[in-house]
This record gives C-alpha cells, structure tokens and sequence, in this order.
C-alpha cells in the first residue's frame, strides 16, 4: 500500500512541469543562397521539455507569415546539434526575411531574426609552392570561420591554362602521390566524406606531375551533412574557396638579363660625364639590387675579360681582382629571389678587312665579335677566364680609375679561344658553361 502510494506521488511529479526556456535556433546560409542550414546546441533544458511529452520542433517563417515547422527525423524529437536543411526553393518568400524559432508545448525560444549570416573560408596554399622535375608540391588548408561541429565532405577542382587553353575539371582528393594530373581529373564533381569538420581544415597533400606548361588554381567546396524538412539525408554546399596564388608547373617562362657590365670593365661607365669609381656609376655592389628592383629573376655580371685588376681610386691606391670581387659579390647576392650568375665578355680585336663598313664607334677594329661566357657555378678558377690581348696594360677612366692586364690566358682567335676552355676544363675539372 504504501508503495502504491509513492508510485502515485512520483507519477504526479512528473506531470509537473515548470516553464522552460528553450535555446535560440542559430543559423548560416549556404552557398548562392541556396538555402540554409538550422541547429540549436546541446542544452539541458531540452531533457526536462521531453518529461513533459512535448515534442521539441523547429519553426519558420517569412515575411512575418504563418510559422511552419520541421518535423525532425521520422517525427521523433529535434536532435541538438543536428544541422536541418531548409532550401530557399520551398520557401513562399526571400530568404533575407527568414525567421526561426524552437516550440515545445506551449514554450517558445526568441526569435532569430532575419538571417544574414554567411560561412566563409579561405583556400591557403604555401607562399612558394616548391615545383621540381615538373612535380608540384602544395598542401591545401581551408580555412572556415562560422561553422557548426559537423560532418559532411569536401571537393575540389582544378583551373588550369596550358597549352590545350582553359580547363577547369573536378580532381581527385585522394589522386596519389607522384600520378599524372590528368589521371587525378574527374568526370564528375566528387564529395569526399569527411567525419569531423573543424577548422582549420588541412586538405590532402598533392604531389601531381604535370610536363606540360601550366597555370594552375585550385577551388575547393565544404559540404554539410544535414536534415531535409521531410526527415531525409541531405547534404549542401556551406562555403567554397580557391586559391589566391597560382601555381607553375612545368616549363617556366623566367626573366633575365644575361649579359651586363659594371664599373669592373670599361663598359660599365663608357659616357664621358660617368665615373667608374667605387662610388660611381654602375657600381658591381648595386648590380644584382638593381635586377631585383626591375623584377628579373635571373642576371650576369659579364665584364670584359681582358682587364684583371681594378684600381678604383686610380693606380696610386688599391686595387681588387676583378674575377674574385665578381664572384665574391655575386655569391653574395645569389638567392632571395633572384639567380645571379658570374661570366665575362672575351672581345675578337683583330683588325678588320679594309674594304669592311665596320661600325665606327668601334673604329673597324673588331672582327669576329664578341661572346659572352656565363658560368652555372659561382667559383670558376681564373683560367676559365679568357681575355683579349691588349697592345697596352693600363687604361685610365677621366684619372679616377685605372684597369691592368695581368697573367691569365689570352687570345684574339677564335679557335684558341674554346681551345683555351678546354685546357682549362682539363686542367680543373669541367665547369658547365651556359
């Protein structure tokens, strides 16, 4: 009897219950507006909703109409935390005048006013994607901000220019490692799941290998897993990024300037009213900014081979050895962007046939012109260094400077001249020459 009577007793409490406040729905719009995806977060009121017997359903409306609902899933409670799709197709009005709310019973949560919220995410590629033998290596990360925990899958695409013109194809995510990219090229869009979306979210790791010439830029898509209003899976697109930088792969198109003199050579300061003073014009330790300043990617010091000393300060001062400060500075200089290379300028001075119309800025007194030798490495032993012979040792510069021939090898022939390379090369080993 008396347990009877507690029985009853508990059975009258449960009937009870106090006014609750129910969480306010949050919501984000899909991508064009397509439609929007709903969800409340985990609360512990919504336990005390349910003793009650009242169903915890999703309300909306627009332009201030009549409410509608979402039923949940096989009409069972609302889950929290479950994301619920509402296309912007079944609505009667605009999506900006959208209005959600959570009922149970005869509670209601406040209203969430018209939605504007957006998700948005950035597609974040290296700074330098590091190509080599035509394989690129890049690791994508989409960044989202304003996502709920989810799951739900990723895409993506890639836009390429080459030389088959514009192409834009779906890929796929998980192409492995070191596969030609048009086997990692798709037919169809593909969603690859993904359990936990958070974010960062780090995309898999592409080391595609691509011969051909290209431009490349990747666009990737976030999908969430949510729930239609008639209770069945669906899954729509949130948010989509791409890639601000593009990528190269393949032959490169590079900038440079591979044959260029300073105030190591005569030519460095030809005019009458320049200086080749170490404080003058077209000084060596300004060459290498100067290319970086126009934007070249590759540039070589090429000054004439048949001076070897240089004495800025005429030839009562010091001097350098040219062939050593040029390589000293275009050591120094090498990287950050740029490819500085080291070479010099050999000049053909034997005199000209008679009859010939040589240019006479150079008073006939060239034939079999000139060529410049530029080297792959940065330290080449001075017999690689071939000069012309000169019928004087010493050239001044309007007396602030000075020149002088020394010992290295020299010839006006042609033939001796590759032959001169060759001992070199014999005598220290081959250094490639560009």
């Amino acid at each position: 009897m008396n347990s009877t009577m507690i029985f009853l007793v508990l059975a009258a409490c449960g009937d009870t219950v106090e006014p609750v406040t129910l969480p306010v729905p949050q919501a984000i719009r899909a991508v064009d507006a397509a439609g929007l995806f709903a969800w409340f977060p985990q609360d512990p009121v919504l336990s005390s909703v349910r003793l009650g017997g009242d169903p915890v359903r999703l309300e909306w409306r627009v332009d201030q109409g009549t409410w509608s609902y979402v039923e949940g899933v096989a009409g069972q409670d609302m889950a929290a935390d479950t994301r619920y799709w509402i296309p912007a197709a079944s609505l009667p009005g605009s999506l900006d005048t959208l209005e959600l709310r959570l009922v149970a019973g005869q509670d209601a949560s406040d209203i969430t006013q018209p939605v504007t919220l957006t998700a948005t995410a950035d597609l974040v590629a290296p700074d330098a994607p590091l190509i080599a033998d035509d394989i690129l290596q890049i690791d994508l990360t989409l960044q989202a901000d304003t996502l709920p925990p989810a799951s739900g899958a990723i895409d993506l695409s890639l836009s390429r220019t080459d030389s088959q013109g514009d192409q834009t194809d779906p890929v796929d995510p998980d192409c492995l490692d070191g596969s030609q990219l048009d086997e990692c090229l798709l037919a169809d869009l593909l969603q690859a799941p993904v359990d936990d979306i958070t974010a960062p979210l780090s995309l898999p790791g592409w080391h595609p290998v691509h011969a051909d010439p290209a431009t490349l830029q990747f666009t990737a898509g976030l999908w969430l897993d949510a729930v239609g209003l008639t209770g069945s899976p669906v899954r729509g697109l949130v948010a989509q990024a791409a890639t601000v930088q593009l990528a190269s792969m393949g032959r490169t198109l590079y900038w440079g300037d591979l044959h260029g003199h300073t105030n190591l050579s005569y030519d460095g300061c030809e005019l009458p009213d320049q200086q080749c003073d170490q404080r003058g014009d077209y000084a060596a330790e300004d060459f290498f900014d100067n290319a970086r300043a126009v934007g070249l990617d590759f540039v070589a010091i090429t000054d004439h081979a048949e001076w070897e000393r240089y004495y800025p300060d005429g030839l009562s001062g010091s001097s350098v050895d040219i062939w050593t400060e040029e390589q000293r500075i275009a050591a120094a200089n090498d990287g950050n962007g740029l490819v500085a290379l080291v070479g010099y300028e050999w000049t053909n001075r034997r005199d000209a046939p008679a009859e010939s119309e040589a240019d006479k800025y150079y008073k006939g007194a060239y034939e079999g012109g000139h060529k410049t030798v530029v080297f792959s490495d940065l330290d080449v032993p001075v017999d690689f260094r071939i000069g012309a012979p000169l019928s004087i040792d010493t050239t001044t510069k309007n007396g602030l400077s000075a020149y002088t021939v020394g010992s290295n090898p020299k010839t006006d022939d042609p033939q001796e001249f590759y032959a001169l390379l060759d001992d070199a090369a014999a005598a220290h080993g081959n250094i490639p020459v560009l």
